[in-house]
């Protein structure tokens, strides 16, 4: 259960922990008053064992009103969900972590993660893409790729060679006797040389598993 508190009349304590997350087996019930144009409506989740009830300070932490009328189906989905889930005791509880920093410390901690996650795959995908990509060629498992053309990799030969001196290229070689070929500056030799080197790697092993 996610609640928001981000009202003018929200306290500064439920607006630092906001949004909070309060586990569904936490909830013993609901007290709920409908809004009417005399009365403010409240939904208010009450705690196991009113754990997290203080009269000043956090009100079984967690108050909120209510925009409009039509919250009885909404009270009543959270009391089914409440009463299938596995029990959560003393959560909430005054001078616990659960009554204020958890569900803070909590949401830091998976946005840290997710972040690390995205680091790591942008790395991977970095290194990725600088090993197995060379100019208009791009090289994996199931294909060799040219100028976004998919070719069958089996039976490839990848190599350097100097047409004349102090010139080369990369020629790519296939079984048919098609031959693709790109002109390489002097720094780009080196790259080339470890594309062509994974071209034939990749090429083999696409091979012997065809053969088995």
């Amino acid at each position: 259960m996610t609640l928001v508190h981000a009202g003018v009349t929200a306290p500064k304590h439920k607006k630092a922990s906001s949004p909070r997350v309060i586990p569904l087996g936490a909830i013993e019930d609901v007290d709920y008053v409908p809004k009417t144009l005399l009365k403010r409506g409240y939904i208010r989740l009450l705690l196991r064992g009113r754990a997290g009830y203080d009269p000043i300070e956090i009100e079984d932490v967690n108050t909120f009103l209510l925009k409009g009328k039509g919250a009885d189906e909404f009270v009543e989905a959270v009391r089914e969900a409440a009463s299938s889930a596995s029990p959560v005791e003393g959560f909430g509880a005054p001078g616990t972590d659960s009554a204020h920093a958890l569900s803070v410390r909590e949401r830091m901690q998976a946005a840290n993660d997710r972040l690390g996650e995205l680091v790591e795959a942008n790395d991977r995908e970095r290194e990725l893409s600088k090993t197995h990509n060379f100019a208009s060629f791009g090289v994996r498992e199931n294909g060799i790729w040219h100028d976004g053309t998919q070719y069958e990799l089996a039976g490839v030969h990848a190599r350097i060679d100097e047409p004349e001196p102090g010139t080369a290229v990369l020629a790519v070689l296939f079984p048919n006797g098609a031959v693709l070929t790109y002109p390489l500056k002097p720094k780009q030799v080196e790259d080339a040389s470890r594309f062509a080197e994974l071209v034939n790697e990749l090429a083999l092993s696409r091979e012997q598993a065809g053969a088995q």
